[in-house]
């Protein structure tokens, strides 16, 4: 099931980045060499939105509540991700909390692929610790209870 999700977000993603395309040659903005890295950014973007996923489909199912309360996290969790601001607006002494987040490396990636911008910082490599933790984590937490949810549904 959640595979199935990545597979239609993917038809979602494929449809934008057309469109983006389109726009891209109608504007004539020419992409940077960062272009490259693109297809990684987007390997990233698919991982961390699983690892997110796993856990979220998994603890639906023991807590119904969760289905009405991850779409709120989740929407509010966009302003916690640097995509309406650049990622050094906080001070440097601060700047560390932005590590913690999967999607500022995925935001950051994709703005220096797609949009002239600069090369993400190397510090934003971190994010992939707590990605491969929730990764793991939610996968490990999904086998326990899959039985349950094999036989519940």
């Amino acid at each position: 099931m959640p595979i199935a999700k990545i597979l239609a977000g993917g038809v979602d993603f494929l449809m934008s980045f057309i469109v983006l395309s389109a726009a891209m040659l109608l504007f004539k903005v020419t992409p940077s060499i960062g272009i490259i890295l693109f297809p990684a950014f987007v390997l990233y973007n698919i991982l961390a939105g699983f690892a997110i996923g796993i856990w979220i489909s998994a603890l639906t199912f023991r807590y119904r509540d969760i289905q009405h309360i991850a779409p709120f996290v989740i929407n509010f969790s966009i302003w916690l991700t640097p995509v309406f601001y650049p990622s050094t607006v906080l001070p440097d002494s601060l700047n560390f909390i932005m590590y913690f987040n999967p999607m500022a490396l995925v935001v950051a990636g994709y703005r220096f692929a797609l949009g002239n911008g600069q090369m993400p910082d190397y510090h934003l490599l971190l994010s992939v610790i707590p990605t491969l933790f929730l990764l793991a984590s939610g996968l490990m937490y999904f086998k326990k209870v899959e039985d349950e949810i094999a036989d519940f549904i």
